[in-house]
């Protein structure tokens, strides 16, 4: 009997697959060395009700919400989800229609194998098998230099989480762009020598300021002798990431000749508390520790896209809200003030050539003046990346748990995503 749930990786051609007319495979996908991308599933079949998409197995502690792709290196993938989805990313199925689910697949560890295998199961409300399938991992073709993740100490209990080249002293070839909703089905590399060196990227980790206030803060550096840029300052409600910075990333890409520092924030472990050292934390800290499973939405995961010049000016940031991709030119001084909000919520206002829309956080669902499907507002921004003549329009702010909420800046309806689970 055919699996009631069929479930197939949605990725699209990277531009060279288009030009050689190859066609991206539904059961695999190249994961991204040492760092995080998407895996975007199809899920479609004759089933009609609730269903349950995670990959197994899970992790052996029930209060990490968090699983595994089986491989040589054991935990070498880890895969998260977010919505706050304790038994895998939840959707609603109708016979016939096609939806989506995603999954963040993070590489971490000493080696990059050739492939791992990720088992991806469908169940029903009571927990019956609905379908099953097995993605392969592939590993890209790795270039001789590449930038790696490395946390360091900076006194006083601070941290560095330093993008640092894989050979010291030596270009790193840095990947080309890849959208977090509509993923590449391979990952490319920029090769230094003809798209520029790469800035060295450092986040600054600072725990319990000020007694139960946590900050990132961003810098960037050309070259080991240049000075370093202030990029950003991220708050709010952090102070879980920054404790335990295994749930911190960063990843540098190469993006229409600028360069895209994406860094994400997850929330995947109700069972924090028992799991740091307490040492030197203060009275705000340990109240929020004691309710962590309670206050926090877990999973979830959000990410900060940060899109500046060969002079680290910043030009366009992006994150998003709601399911929907959200990009905002950036004019104003460095650095810029980003918090990451708590459970108040302020309304959204999105200008734009159709008008004005204004909605609640929590329910922008429809607020493009003219809803597209699959549509990626990231191509426009390389488009205007390359012009920098082209005008844009204004938009407005937002705040929502544990969403990115940046200050003095405007959002661009034009700039704003169709519904990503539609597409």
């Amino acid at each position: 009997m055919s699996d009631e749930i069929q479930l197939k990786v949605s990725s699209r051609p990277t531009e060279l697959d288009s030009k050689l007319g190859t066609m991206p495979s539904s059961d695999q996908l190249q994961y991204l060395p040492w760092g995080t991308r998407s895996l975007k599933l199809a899920v479609l079949g004759d089933y009609a009700g609730a269903v349950r998409i995670c990959p197994e197995p899970r992790d052996s502690d029930p209060d990490r919400i968090i699983s595994y792709a089986a491989g040589a290196a054991g935990q070498a993938i880890e895969v998260s989800w977010g919505g706050g989805w304790e038994n895998g990313a939840e959707l609603e199925h109708k016979p016939g229609q096609t939806e989506y689910a995603y999954f963040n697949i993070t590489h971490q560890g000493e080696t990059a194998a050739d492939s791992y295998q990720l088992d991806v199961v469908a169940r029903g409300e009571s927990g019956q098998e609905l379908g099953r399938k097995t993605v392969t991992l592939l590993r890209p073709a790795l270039p001789p230099v590449l930038l790696k993740p490395e946390w360091q100490a900076v006194g006083s209990g601070d941290q560095d989480l330093v993008l640092s080249p894989s050979q010291p002293d030596a270009p790193a070839h840095v990947p080309l762009y890849l959208s977090r909703w509509w993923p590449e089905a391979s990952v490319s590399y920029a090769d230094p020598m003809v798209v520029r060196v790469p800035p060295l990227m450092r986040l600054h980790c600072k725990r319990n300021v000020g007694d139960g206030y946590s900050q990132v803060e961003v810098w960037g550096r050309r070259g080991k002798t240049g000075s370093e840029a202030h990029l950003a300052d991220i708050d709010g409600d952090l102070q879980f990431p920054v404790i335990d910075l295994r749930q911190i990333k960063a990843n540098l890409y190469h993006m229409a000749g600028h360069w895209d520092l994406r860094i994400w924030f997850f929330w995947l472990d109700k069972g924090v508390a028992k799991r740091i050292n307490k040492t030197g934390l203060g009275d705000k800290e340990m109240d929020m520790l004691q309710s962590w499973g309670q206050r926090q939405e877990i999973p979830d995961a959000e990410r900060v896209d940060l899109v500046f010049d060969k002079d680290l000016s910043l030009r366009y940031l992006c994150t998003d809200l709601h399911w929907h991709e959200l990009w905002a030119p950036y004019r104003n001084s460095l650095p810029v003030h980003i918090s990451i909000a708590g459970m108040n919520l302020k309304d959204v206002i999105i200008r734009g050539s159709g008008g004005i829309s204004v909605i609640a956080a929590a329910q922008a669902q429809s607020y493009l003046p003219a809803p597209r499907g699959d549509f990626d507002p990231s191509l426009q921004v390389m488009e205007r990346l390359r012009d920098p003549e082209r005008k844009e329009r204004g938009g407005g702010s937002f705040e929502h748990k544990h969403t990115p909420y940046f200050h003095n800046v405007e959002f661009d309806a034009d700039l704003a995503s169709s519904d990503v689970r539609e597409g």
